[in-house]
C-alpha cells in the first residue's frame, strides 16, 4: 500500500510515475515552513549536480534526514522509458 510521488514546489504532482508504487492524489497541501525547507535544501544541494535531500517537518519543526546521491541504488523503475529518460537527462 505504499505510494511514491514527485511534486513541484507548488504541490502539484509531476507526470513521472514509478512502476511498482501507487500514484496517489494529484495535489498536496504544503507543510508549515515549506519555504524554509526549500531554502535549506537549496543551500545543502548547491555543490552537487544531483542530490536528494530528505527533510522532515514535524509540527512545524524541520529535521534533517539524509542526503542521497543515488536513490534506490539506481534500481527504481519508472512507469515508462520516457519518464526514465526525462529524469536521467538531469544527471551530468
Amino acid at each position: 500500500n505504499c505510494t511514491k510521488k514527485l511534486y513541484d514546489l507548488d504541490g502539484n504532482k509531476y507526470h513521472i510515475q514509478f512502476a511498482k508504487y501507487k500514484h496517489g492524489s494529484s495535489k498536496i497541501n504544503l507543510p508549515q515552513k515549506f519555504s524554509d525547507m526549500v531554502d535549506i535544501v537549496t543551500l545543502l544541494s548547491k555543490p552537487f549536480n544531483y542530490v536528494r535531500v530528505d527533510l522532515f517537518n514535524v509540527d512545524g519543526k524541520i529535521y534533517f534526514g539524509e542526503m542521497t546521491f543515488c536513490p534506490a541504488s539506481g534500481w527504481d523503475k519508472f512507469g515508462t522509458y520516457k519518464d526514465d529518460l526525462y529524469l536521467g537527462n538531469f544527471w551530468k
